[in-house]
């Protein structure tokens, strides 16, 4: 499903048309995301099922374990490109299936979310309560 989301998304976008990237299968070259490498190639393969089984395992699923999911999808980072934004969808269609409320990142956030994503290993606190600010958002611009 994750390759279908991304495939998907490539298709809408200028560079699929232009036919400079692929959107069929995983990143083939090495990355990093800031100052740290992503999971190398050769390993995306067994490091996104095991990733997926081990979420897909749990018997209840809080924004913190969504959240968590999230940033070890972004450290894995399968695709060439588009990798934050198939995150940020996953996120969202997991709180809809899990009766969480939705959220959007805003772009005026961008920067306290990558803080947040850089400080999850050692203090989980800034993403969630970014999060958290977000669904306040989410819910007062749907009034509800």
């Amino acid at each position: 499903m994750v390759k279908e989301l991304h495939s998907a998304l490539g298709i809408m976008t200028e560079r699929y048309k232009k036919n400079t990237r692929s959107y069929d299968g995983y990143r083939t070259f090495d990355c990093k995301i800031g100052n740290r490498k992503a999971t190398a190639p050769e390993r995306i393969y067994k490091e996104l099922p095991t990733l997926i089984e081990q979420y897909e395992s749990k018997e209840i699923i809080t924004l913190e374990d969504i959240l968590d999911f999230h940033y070890r999808f972004e450290r894995i980072r399968p695709f060439a490109e588009n990798n934050g934004l198939i995150g940020r969808l996953l996120i969202f269609k997991e709180c809809l299936r899990n009766s969480i409320t939705p959220f959007i990142i805003d772009s005026t956030d961008r920067q306290r979310y990558f803080d947040g994503l850089d400080k999850w290993e050692h203090d989980r606190r800034e993403l969630i309560d970014l999060c958290l600010d977000a669904q306040v958002k989410f819910r007062h611009d749907l009034n509800i």
